[in-house]
Order: C-alpha cells, then sequence, then structure tokens
C-alpha cells in the first residue's frame, strides 16, 4: 500500500518517459500540478519561518516592554540566574497565544 501511494504521489509531481538511451536512464519532467505543489510548499516554509521570527520578535518586545514599564514586577529577588523565567513565559504567551492571530496575518501579507 505504501509503494502505490508512493507511486501516485510521484506521478502528481513528475511525468517520467519510458528509457530510450541504452543507459536505462528516465527522463523525467515537473507536471503542472508538481510545479504548483512546490510553490506551496516553499510559501509555506517562507511563512512558517516569518511568524516563528515575529514570534520571537513580540516576545522579546514584551518583556523589554515589561522591565521598562513595569520594572517592580518584571523582578524577583531569590538571587537565582533565571530570575526573569516569569517575564519571558508572560510574555512569550501574550504573543503565542493572544497575539498569534495577528501575527500569523501579518506574517502571510510580509511573505
Amino acid at each position: 500500500a505504501a509503494a502505490q501511494v508512493s507511486v501516485v504521489h510521484r506521478e502528481w509531481i513528475m511525468e517520467c518517459a519510458e528509457p530510450t538511451d541504452p543507459d536505462g536512464d528516465y527522463e523525467c519532467q515537473w507536471t503542472t500540478r508538481g510545479k504548483w505543489i512546490a510553490v506551496t510548499f516553499l510559501f509555506s516554509l517562507y511563512w512558517t519561518s516569518q511568524v516563528i521570527k515575529n514570534v520571537l520578535h513580540t516576545t522579546i518586545a514584551g518583556v523589554v516592554g515589561t522591565f521598562w514599564f513595569s520594572p517592580e514586577t518584571s523582578s524577583t529577588s531569590n538571587g537565582s540566574c533565571c530570575a526573569y523565567d516569569s517575564t519571558i513565559y508572560d510574555s512569550w504567551v501574550r504573543s503565542a497565544v493572544y497575539s498569534f492571530g495577528s501575527i500569523c496575518l501579518g506574517s502571510l501579507l510580509v511573505a
């Protein structure tokens, strides 16, 4: 069953002619559907990279904003090396949950 699925998907992307040379090499060309699939995958990859970049960007901006406008809530006095974990996590949640739709739409417009 897996071999059949592989052959069907290969035929969607490439059309291969029977070998005419003595080496037995197939001559394959992209199908129109295959070209659209490749373009869609590349666009999806670029859009995903833009979304990840923008989530990171807004997370960093949220951390800096929290440190600037509310330094008493952003710092802890427990003396650990990672005293700002809560601030970073809260900023990431704001970026990845509450603002994720806006980030995806903005990334789509950029892509």
